[in-house]
């Protein structure tokens, strides 16, 4: 008896300083692909070389055996994120992935995973994590510096694999931004 009243207080307690210490929940808001944008080349791109042109009304193709990627708007996100948020993939049909961040100051953050060696990206559910730096400039690329890029993008995601879905709708990997 005396080890479960312990437990119970130990519970409580931990659970009061959480509410003190002003832990919010996580929320998420999703993406499908009707909310993207994407870009896709018949070979592998660098990714250090971002795609200059997306489109937002058609259906990707032609990405089976070269690259495929997703531009997540930042205006896009919630207007009442209080923190950085960090980008979930459910996908991992690829042989690589690469997210980058951008920036209105003009940096650019990048992180990558192969598959099977997602390092410290996994997360509970088969989900993958990308969060970004905390950064005192905003999500955003001007799009002047970055012709067929509009202004305020949040993330890219590429995903370079030789066993893509085959053509048609694909079920489009970047899924929710969180906090």
């Amino acid at each position: 008896m005396r080890i479960i009243r312990a437990l119970c207080a130990t519970l409580l307690a931990v659970s009061g300083a959480a509410l003190l210490a002003g832990a919010s929940p996580t929320r998420a808001q999703v993406f499908n692909g009707a909310d993207l944008c994407h870009a896709s080349s018949p070979q592998p791109k660098s990714a250090n070389a971002l795609p200059t042109e997306f489109s937002c009304t058609d259906t990707p193709q032609a990405y089976q055996d070269g690259s495929l990627w997703l531009r997540i708007p930042a205006q896009d996100l919630p207007a009442d994120i209080a923190e950085e948020p960090a980008l979930l993939v459910h996908y991992s049909r690829f042989d690589q992935l690469d997210v980058t961040f951008l920036y209105a100051d003009g940096a650019r953050e990048r992180q990558s995973v192969r598959n099977g060696d997602f390092a410290g990206h996994w997360r509970i559910g088969g989900q993958l994590e990308f969060a970004p730096p905390v950064r005192t400039a905003p999500f955003g690329e001007s799009s002047s510096t970055s012709p067929g890029w509009p202004a305020r993008t949040c993330c890219a995601c590429a995903l370079w694999s030789a066993t893509m879905p085959p053509a048609g709708r694909p079920r489009l990997p970047c899924g929710s931004v969180v906090r």
